[in-house]
C-alpha cells in the first residue's frame, strides 16, 4: 500500500493526535519521523470463499453451544469442576484460564458432559 505524503499542521491546543477521527474515515493520524501525517487507507472489501463462510458458521455455533452449556443449570457446574481439575493437573504446563476456552476446545474436540 502507499502511503500518504500528506501532512497536518496542528496548532495549540493540539499537540498530538494519533488514530482515526472515525470509523468511516479511510486513513489515520501517525506521528512519523518527527512529522505528523495523515496515512490514506483503503475501505475494507470482505470477499470471503466458500471456505470462509463455512468456517465462520461453524465457529458462531460452537460458541453458541459453549455458552448455552456453561449457563446450564445442570452441565455448567460440572464444567466448571472440569476446568478446576485441569487446573490443579496441570499446575505449570499449559492450561486454559478462562471457562468458556476450555469448554470450547473440549466441544471442538468431541468430549461432552452428561447432565
Amino acid at each position: 500500500m502507499a502511503k500518504s505524503k500528506r501532512t497536518v499542521e496542528l496548532i495549540y491546543p493540539l499537540n498530538k493526535l494519533s488514530g482515526k477521527i472515525s470509523k468511516n474515515e479511510n486513513g489515520y493520524f501517525r506521528f512519523q519521523y518527527g512529522e505528523k501525517r495523515f496515512v490514506a487507507t483503503k475501505p475494507y472489501v470482505d470477499n470471503p470463499t466458500e471456505n470462509q463462510l463455512n468456517s465462520r458458521a461453524s465457529f458462531a455455533e460452537l460458541r453458541r453451544r459453549v455458552s448455552a452449556e456453561i449457563n446450564d443449570p445442570v452441565k455448567g457446574p460440572i464444567w466448571r469442576r472440569k476446568f478446576e481439575a485441569q487446573k490443579k493437573r496441570l499446575k505449570d504446563k499449559f492450561r486454559y484460564h478462562i471457562l468458556p476456552g476450555f469448554v470450547y476446545a473440549e466441544l471442538k474436540a468431541g468430549h461432552t458432559v452428561e447432565g
